[in-house]
């Protein structure tokens, strides 16, 4: 297993890599809107919907900036949306509800607080502070349509707050509605001081980084397991031969979070994105729904930091970029075709100076984007904008 050392200054450094897209450039809010548009009006109000996290839970409101406010956090101590997932398989609505149809779901992890759940109807807020209280949630993945998310304690601000018995991955169970632990820390014999920062599966094996906080520094191992069977039917009380477990090399990890050069992207992705021109430099992460780790891909010069998501469906495709920058071509659950030739492309409602956009997720013809308010690799006050693009892009 190969050891990496990290003082606190490499640390700190780390943080402002990761944090990046939270601060703005001047290049970068130069550039940002000048992205091609199909639609120019502005989103009228009855169109969309804002929602901030309180510590209680979830409100609607009239304006991010009128939001109630929030300490400024690290990102990974902060009540914010920290990942998102779009299902490919439709679930039945409840009869005699709004939403009777089949809708493909949608699932947002909210650090701190618990699982949002997007079916086509009201957002879902299901709390479980046993899981979300004490550990920082992300990275959501999906097994089949079962969705996955990984679980990580910033030794850094938690000391003296660790055990190895503590959940990695866990599990949403739509039927119950619960968040269940399937693999602990312990599983992959890692001791009460060790955290997994980050990950990469691609559907057979997990390649893991592993931060240990010794006394004076903070050592970085690299790990890869695989299950035997379902991973979603594993229990922390019966995995012990259930998985295998290997050294790896930190190139083994690098190599999977590098970023890749759009030409390599997918065909789907360049034609989705074709109207931008070639020297506009961004990096786009592409999620695939009910998929595993994304991929980054790097257009151009992104010195500014500037970029967005992508997501792949059966049947659409679409990316926002952190203004607010829409493109979406492809048939939505229950809808017609557009963007055939080239993308729709219209700008979500502009956000105050020092607020972005981030992840999203698309459940039938709603959206829903993540907002917050950032500055360097804290968050202030934070939540999610509900768009309805029945009334946006069918309407007439």
């Amino acid at each position: 297993m190969k050891n990496i050392a990290f003082t606190t200054v490499a640390i700190l450094s780390t943080l402002a890599l990761f944090s990046g897209c939270g601060k703005k450039t001047e290049t970068q809010a130069e550039t940002e809107s000048s992205l091609p548009v199909t639609i120019e009006k502005k989103l009228a109000p009855e169109t969309h919907t804002w929602y901030a996290f309180t510590q209680q839970g979830m409100e609607a409101v009239d304006l991010p900036q009128n939001a109630p406010s929030q300490l400024f956090r690290p990102w990974t101590e902060a009540i914010r949306i920290s990942s998102t997932g779009s299902s490919v398989k439709p679930v039945e609505g409840k009869p005699g509800s709004m939403q009777e149809a089949l809708v493909p779901p949608a699932y947002a992890t909210v650090n701190r607080l618990g699982m949002l759940v997007f079916d086509g109807a009201e957002p879902k807020l299901i709390k479980d502070p046993a899981v979300f209280s004490n550990s920082s949630a992300g990275n959501l993945v999906f097994f089949g349509d079962t969705p996955i998310f990984s679980m990580y304690k910033n030794i850094f601000f938690n000391k003296n707050d660790a055990s190895s018995s503590e959940p990695f991955l866990v599990k949403y169970d739509r039927a119950s509605g619960m968040c269940i632990p399937i693999v602990s820390y312990q599983n992959l014999m890692l001791d009460k001081n060790a955290q997994i920062t980050d990950f990469t599966w691609n559907g057979v094996e997990w390649v893991c980084a592993v931060k240990t906080q010794g006394e004076e520094r903070v050592i970085f191992d690299y790990i890869k397991w695989t299950p035997s069977g379902d991973i979603s039917e594993l229990a922390p009380a019966k995995n012990n031969n259930l998985i295998a477990i290997s050294e790896a090399e930190e190139d083994d990890f690098r190599s999977t979070k590098l970023p890749v050069d759009f030409s390599l992207s997918p065909e789907r992705l360049r034609n989705l994105l074709q109207v931008i021109p070639d020297d506009f430099g961004y990096h786009i992460v592409c999620y695939h729904t009910s998929g595993f780790s994304p991929v980054t891909y790097a257009h151009g010069a992104t010195d500014d930091g500037f970029g967005g998501t992508a997501l792949l469906g059966d049947t659409y495709s679409m990316a926002i970029f952190q203004d607010g920058t829409t493109y979406l071509s492809g048939a939505l659950f229950g809808k017609h075709i557009i963007g055939r030739e080239k993308a729709v492309a219209f700008r979500l409602p502009k956000l105050p100076e020092g607020y972005v956009y981030s992840d999203f997720a698309l459940s039938g013809t709603n959206l829903y984007v993540a907002w917050e308010e950032a500055d360097f690799y804290r968050t202030g006050r934070s939540g999610f904008l509900a768009v309805d693009l029945e009334k946006v892009l069918f309407k007439n």
